[in-house]
Parts: C-alpha cells; sequence; structure tokens
C-alpha cells in the first residue's frame, strides 16, 4: 500500500501496515506505520508509528509513539508517547508527552516525572556496576 491509501482491516491478522491512515477492528498487526491518523477497536499491535493522532478503544499496544495524540479508552500500552496522551479507563506502563490526561479509572505506571527518575536511577546503578567490575 501507499502512504495515500486508507488501509481498512476487519477480522485479520498482518505482520505489517504501512499506509496513509488505518483502520483496525477485531484485529491484529505487528508493526503499525502511518502518516495519518489511527483507530484501533478491539484490535491490538505489537508497534504503533503514527505521523498523526492515534485512537485505541478497546485494545492495546505494546508501543504507541505518535507526532499527535494518543487517546485510549478501555485499553493498554506499555509505551505512550505523543504531544498529548488521555486514558479513560486504560492501563499504562509510561506516559510521555507535553499534556497527560488520566482519568481516575486509569492507572500509569511511569508518569513522566517518574519515568525520568527511574531513568536517572537505572543509569546511575549501571555507572556504579562498571565502576565495580572494572577493576
Amino acid at each position: 500500500m501507499t502512504d495515500s491509501e486508507k488501509a481498512t482491516i476487519y477480522n485479520g491478522l498482518v505482520p505489517y501496515v504501512s499506509a496513509g491512515e488505518v483502520s483496525m477492528t477485531q484485529s491484529a498487526a505487528g508493526v503499525v506505520v502511518a502518516n495519518g491518523d489511527v483507530d484501533i477497536r478491539q484490535a491490538g499491535t505489537n508497534a504503533l508509528i503514527v505521523s498523526g493522532n492515534v485512537s485505541i478503544r478497546q485494545g492495546g499496544s505494546q508501543m504507541t509513539i505518535a507526532s499527535g495524540n494518543v487517546a485510549i479508552t478501555q485499553g493498554g500500552t506499555g509505551l505512550a508517547v505523543g504531544r498529548a496522551v488521555q486514558a479513560t479507563g486504560s492501563t499504562i506502563g509510561m506516559a510521555v508527552g507535553r499534556n497527560v490526561s488520566i482519568s481516575e479509572d486509569s492507572r500509569v505506571i511511569f508518569a513522566p516525572g517518574g519515568a525520568a527518575a527511574f531513568g536517572v536511577g537505572v543509569a546511575v546503578g549501571l555507572f556504579i556496576l562498571g565502576r565495580t567490575f572494572r577493576r
């Protein structure tokens, strides 16, 4: 498919999708790359790399990276990166964005501040281990 086309996947299993816009319903995909918006309903992906906005409803993705907004309703993702990340009734491992909005019935394991603290902790730990085993 070319980047100007829209890919619509219903009840399917595909390893790789590259299109302008992607719509998935009750499907699974390995990697989704889109130059436009992506809409996922009751579907899942391993990785989403999107130039536009991402909407996930009752679905999930292991990694979601978007230059636009990421909205997740009753779903989940391990990593959500976007201009704005919004979660309603969802679970997110790590959320990174200018505006992260999490409803009361959602969970985020690492918000931006927690993610930064975790990264610093891992870096310091690896530094100490490196200095210890160098001798």
